[in-house]
């Protein structure tokens, strides 16, 4: 009876905590940046430009590597914000447009699209996203969010960059990064139609990974991003250590980036705030 006794409670302590690990995890997930617009007033101090990052996980930085605090780091003499949200396609960046706006930036870095790409691929790694928004994601509708978006960015007088959606996977003919590749194609003529700053993170992202790259795929469950986001939130290990584990270069479960990947990312930013601009070919 006393063993028995026992056992029952260390079932029950062991479910305990592995609720208390979800919890924390998934309440993490959700919390916005706190370097977000909602904590910056509408101008930057004297003598720092304002430089505003949009766009979903990539930018969000807690289940990728930060790239935002990275280029603080990197330019103390900035104002950096994260207008980053997880999950987040580009119909619901859109409606966040007034928020990044009211910030003045002198420009703005913008990164949308996996999700809208994992969405209309009806991938189960799609982040759940309102009726309504849903059923206005097609191809077309990407593309006319993307215009949207700088336009609105435009009209503030802030210089834009869009950056490529990274590769998702390290398969790169994969079917997905088909679809990825159609995304970019998308986010390459808006840059050239509008006459913006493109960042080609994808291209940079795919030669390092032809150079030292497994070419493990990107599994379409959602079981390896659902760990990844238990490990590094809930339990606090690296994300290097989980991409590692994972198999990936530069990916932690295939969509989001570790520090090799995040890197990357933002050279691409620095030289963009710095006026080493990178324009569409």
């Amino acid at each position: 009876m006393v063993v028995a006794v026992w056992i029952v409670t260390l079932v029950l302590l062991l479910v305990l905590s592995v609720a208390v690990v979800m919890a924390r995890a998934f309440t993490r997930f959700r919390r916005r940046p706190a370097n977000g617009p909602a904590s910056r007033g509408s101008g930057a101090q004297p003598g720092r430009s304002r430089i505003v990052c949009f766009g979903a996980s990539t930018v969000h930085g807690n289940v990728s590597y930060n790239i935002v605090d990275e280029l603080a780091r990197r330019l103390p003499d900035h104002d950096l914000i994260n207008a980053g949200v997880n999950g987040n396609t580009s119909q619901q960046a859109l409606g966040r447009l007034p928020a990044v706006l009211a910030c003045k930036p002198d420009a703005v870095v913008v990164a949308i699209g996996a999700n809208d790409v994992l969405v209309l691929r009806g991938s189960p790694l799609g982040s759940p996203v309102p009726r309504d928004f849903k059923d206005r994601l097609t191809w077309d509708g990407y593309a006319t969010n993307l215009t949207a978006i700088v336009d609105g960015l435009r009209s503030s007088g802030a210089r834009v960059a869009l950056m490529s959606i990274q590769p998702i996977g390290e398969q790169l003919d994969s079917p997905l990064n088909k679809d990825v590749d159609r995304a970019n194609e998308l986010v390459r003529r808006t840059a050239t139609v509008e006459k913006v700053t493109y960042l080609p993170l994808n291209e940079r992202l795919a030669e390092e990974i032809r150079r030292h790259g497994t070419g493990r795929p990107a599994g379409e469950g959602v079981a390896t991003a659902l760990k990844a986001i238990v490990l590094h939130l809930g339990l606090g290990i690296g994300l290097d250590r989980i991409g590692r584990r994972n198999g990936y270069l530069v990916h932690t479960d295939g969509l989001h980036l570790n520090s090799r990947g995040g890197l990357i990312a933002a050279d691409l930013i620095e030289n963009f705030i710095r006026q080493d601009a990178v324009r569409p070919s």
